[in-house]
């Protein structure tokens, strides 16, 4: 990121320096996984059926939602300082599963006990969040002063 950064890039996009071989590499290995499931099961044909479009367009939606909260998590990074990679990280990832599981509720995918057993792991996750920012704005303040 710090080579992107002196080559020109913005720091909202300098982390992108990294996710290009980082997903590129993961991309390759889920293409040639998934296209050893379409031979094996013979569903490649499912893309041609009236939905496929209708679930390919959700997927380039939640791929798009994905690259924007990555360009947000690389322009808030700096802002947390040296710790940003750290505790960002973990901050990021619980928001994605909170933002997920509101969304399957609402889509009605939890219901009965398993909704009470995600409200506490949903708990757990936003308390876990405010730890972290808790914990970044103590360990950046002494450093804010130097």
């Amino acid at each position: 990121m710090k080579v992107a950064r002196a080559h020109g890039a913005s720091e909202a996009f300098m982390t992108f320096a990294f996710y290009v071989p980082y997903l590129g590499t993961s991309f390759v290995s889920n293409a040639i996984y998934c296209a050893s499931l379409w031979k094996k099961n013979h569903t490649l044909k499912q893309f041609t059926e009236s939905a496929a479009i209708r679930y390919s367009v959700m997927a380039m939606g939640m791929a798009g939602l994905w690259m924007l909260g990555m360009l947000l998590y690389g322009w808030a990074m700096p802002w947390m300082g040296s710790f940003g990679p750290v505790l960002g990280w973990p901050v990021m990832l619980a928001s994605t599963n909170l933002g997920a599981a509101v969304v399957e509720y609402f889509y009605g995918d939890w219901k009965g006990q398993p909704l009470r057993t995600l409200s506490y792991g949903l708990l757990a996750l936003t308390i876990s969040i405010a730890c972290f920012a808790a914990l970044n704005s103590m360990i950046q303040a002494p450093n804010a002063n130097s």
